[in-house]
């Protein structure tokens, strides 16, 4: 399988793709039943995360992650969100006000 638009060679554009049940449970012969899997070659796992490091570095110096955003940041988790949100509704209830969460 070949990937368009990417600065890498032509060699380095293709995939092995195999594909696996989604659940054990699940219907074999239903296609929707799978998930793709796609194995890429060390030279493209290499340039994504160089061009990951390089994304995650500019939007940091340049502060262009909302303060609260948990998803491409160091030491930032789902336990960070999680912990982020209770803290604001401990507040808010602190506070008098009503905090829905859903």
């Amino acid at each position: 399988m070949a990937f368009a638009g990417s600065g890498l060679p032509m060699s380095e554009k293709h995939a092995l793709v195999s594909t696996r049940l989604t659940k054990p449970n699940l219907n074999a012969d239903d296609l929707n039943s799978y998930r793709p899997i796609f194995n890429l070659s060390f030279t493209s796992k290499l340039v994504e995360r160089a061009v990951a490091a390089r994304f995650v570095a500019h939007y940091e110096l340049n502060g262009l992650l909302p303060a609260k955003q948990s998803a491409y940041r160091r030491h930032h988790s789902t336990e960070t969100t999680v912990l982020a949100v209770y803290n604001d509704t401990v507040r808010a209830i602190d506070g008098g006000q009503l905090r829905p969460l859903v």
